[in-house]
């Protein structure tokens, strides 16, 4: 046998393909652990072998192997783990606006769209009611809504003021 079982000279090394592999990705962490693997080349000729039969050379190689298979591994779960996380808290985010918009935006924007039928006012707050329901459930303004919102910040906040100046004007809560 090719040296002694696995102890902690060998997984000190180790730790450090997967932290490569945590912090830096899939790619950089292959290339740690193969760099691991010829490091164990070099050690072994370091240290006087000079025949390499076929159980070291297997050994070698797949220390080689599987330390590069076991960097870039950690890497890929880390990403998609990062990506969860991130995926979750939009999603949390988006939850607690729509809670907080629910309270307040869009039941004024419902109030207003039921007492002021036919007007302008009216169908301005339903467009804005929709969009905003809308963006809340997919994370996505619409087209129209992107469009108007971002060509123009100033537009969509004097509409707001609009709406709300009628509200106030006519006793709407």
């Amino acid at each position: 046998m090719f040296g002694p079982s696995p102890t902690l000279g060998v997984i000190w090394p180790l730790a450090g393909v997967l932290a490569v592999g945590v912090a830096a990705g899939s790619a950089p962490g292959a290339l740690a652990g193969a760099l691991f693997g010829a490091a164990r080349w070099g050690d072994a000729l370091a240290n006087g072998v000079s025949s390499f039969d076929g159980h070291r050379v297997l050994s070698l190689v797949s220390t080689a192997l599987v330390s590069a298979s076991e960097g870039a591994v950690v890497g890929y779960l880390t990403r998609l783990l990062r990506r969860a996380r991130e995926e979750v808290a939009v999603a949390q985010a988006r939850e607690e606006v729509a809670r907080a918009l629910h309270d307040g935006a869009l039941q004024t924007l419902a109030v207003i769209e039921r007492r002021t039928v036919g007007t302008e006012v009216a169908r301005i707050a339903r467009q804005q009611e929709r969009e905003l329901r809308d963006y809340l459930s997919t994370g996505a303004a619409s087209t129209r809504a992107r469009t108007t919102c971002a060509t123009s910040w100033a537009s969509c906040k004097s509409r707001r003021q609009e709406l709300v100046r009628y509200a106030l004007e006519h006793g709407i809560e």
